[in-house]
């Protein structure tokens, strides 16, 4: 059984490494011309300010029992009163395919919708197709298309 734990002050640097080698390991994406380190680096700085004591944003261990399995990261939609947005979530690779995430999402919801939340918004890259079977296994749709051109 998956449970949510908050990320204590003590563990938020390794959430922050994740959170780089996450983005390492992910192509460069021709909409975000940065390196996927640089793009890491630029999200948190623009959007965990204060860190762990950033308004509206969450940060959790996914947990099956004592084993720290990924993480999540969310906070609300600043322009959407009753939205949440997803900006991170990670499975750490031996725990891959094996139903964490799904579970992880599935707590996040019962967590929210005990809380008020109305709505979950994520953006996923195109070439993430993992994901995005996970995201519509889970009842997710598509609201908008972001296109790209290089010149």
């Amino acid at each position: 059984m998956i449970e949510l734990k908050e990320i204590s002050i003590v563990e938020y640097p390794k959430f922050f490494h994740n959170l780089r080698e996450l983005h390492q390991d992910q192509s460069k994406s021709p909409v975000h011309p940065d390196s996927p380190l640089e793009e890491a680096d630029r999200m948190t700085r623009r959007f965990l300010q204060e860190g762990l004591n950033t308004r509206d944003h969450f940060l959790y261990r996914i947990m099956e029992q004592d084993q720290d399995v990924g993480y999540l990261w969310a906070g609300k939609e600043k322009d959407r009163p009753g939205f949440i947005q997803i900006w991170d979530m990670m499975i750490y690779q031996p725990y891959r395919r094996k139903g964490h995430g799904q579970e992880a999402m599935k707590a996040l919801e019962v967590l929210l919708k005990s809380q008020g939340v109305k709505g979950l918004d994520l953006h996923v890259g195109s070439a993430n197709q993992e994901a995005i079977n996970l995201y519509n296994t889970l009842g997710f749709h598509v609201t908008d298309l972001v296109m790209h051109k290089s010149l």
